[in-house]
């Protein structure tokens, strides 16, 4: 009987750190979205387009490959459709704004209503890389964080300023 409950014990308390682990997951992402819309409110319309380099990306264009990213890698974790599939690129603030939002909100929504069972699913990501599903969310994090920290320095680089990390 002993045994049963430490094993009950042990399992509620697992459950309960991925829950809570989900938790803190929907506020980083919440903390990130209004960072990124701050971000892209401080850059000029007319320098969406800028790039410091010919191999680089451009400021829209690193928001618009978190916006791809964030719809589909996290529609494999949370196995439901990519709704981002085929999303407008068209170059004005407005909708790089929208576009942005739309994808946080997308990866919210369904964190929201994860099952903090499925924390430790294992997953194929991009085919060929086995993980867990928590794991994977938090490279979807960290994805989203690398590309709009270059966003970040090519706002700089164009002589631009933005806005202080919001770390809480």
């Amino acid at each position: 009987m002993k045994k049963k409950f430490t094993l009950l014990a042990l399992v509620l308390f697992i459950v309960s750190n991925a829950q809570s682990t989900l938790n803190e997951l929907v506020e980083d992402w919440q903390r990130s979205k209004k960072h990124s819309v701050a971000i892209i409110n401080s850059m000029p319309e007319n320098k969406l387009s800028f790039k410091p380099s010919e191999e680089t990306r451009t400021f829209a264009e690193e928001f618009f490959h978190i916006v791809g990213a964030n719809y589909g890698m996290s529609s494999t974790v949370f196995e439901v459709e990519n709704i981002g599939k085929g999303f407008s690129k068209d170059l004005t603030k407005e909708n790089l704004l929208k576009q942005v939002e739309d994808s946080y909100n997308f990866v919210i929504k369904n964190l929201g209503s994860f099952d903090a069972d499925k924390f430790n699913d294992q997953i194929k990501m991009f085919g060929k890389y086995d993980i867990t599903k928590g794991r994977a969310l938090i490279k979807i994090y960290e994805h989203q964080a690398h590309h709009k920290s270059k966003a970040i320095v090519i706002q700089r680089v164009s002589g631009e300023t933005s806005p202080n990390y919001m770390l809480f």
